[in-house]
């Protein structure tokens, strides 16, 4: 099953935050994804309330990716 990274749905408030990767699920899709993610507590403890969430397909990390 593929992994999602979720992002602040609204662009605006990601640049003002840096992007912040907010967290990681496996889903089938990326709708999917953005519910598992509703759902999440951790990511919702690290989201602003109120705010939508995206999710975009993980891409591979490699070693100098560590800790983003």
């Amino acid at each position: 099953m593929p992994k999602y990274d979720i992002h602040y749905e609204s662009r605006e408030l990601a640049r003002e935050l840096g992007d912040p990767l907010l967290g990681t699920v496996e889903a089938a899709s990326p709708a999917e994804a953005v519910r598992k993610a509703e759902r999440d507590p951790q990511i919702g403890r690290r989201a602003m309330p109120c705010a939508a969430l995206w999710a975009v397909r993980a891409r591979q990390r490699g070693s100098h990716d560590r800790g983003r």
